[in-house]
């Protein structure tokens, strides 16, 4: 499971991006995922772990099984 932080999310659009703390790059995030995490939006800068997972449709990688990282973690 990697970790980073959301980079951007916009609510009107419902998507936004990761960006991965080991440096890998950013990946893109759906509300579809967000909702599957048991969340309603991100927020920018918040902590998330996530894992990605390729659209083999797109060829694009997007984030999965998201949970946010709190000061208690």
């Amino acid at each position: 499971m990697k970790t980073g932080v959301v980079r951007f999310y916009n609510v009107d659009k419902n998507y936004g991006f990761i960006t991965a703390d080991d440096g890998s790059g950013e990946t893109f995030v759906h509300i579809s995922r967000i909702r599957k995490a048991g969340l309603e939006k991100l927020v920018g800068g918040q902590k998330i772990n996530y894992l990605v997972k390729l659209d083999g449709l797109k060829d694009k990688n997007y984030a999965s099984t998201l949970s946010l990282i709190t000061d208690n973690d």
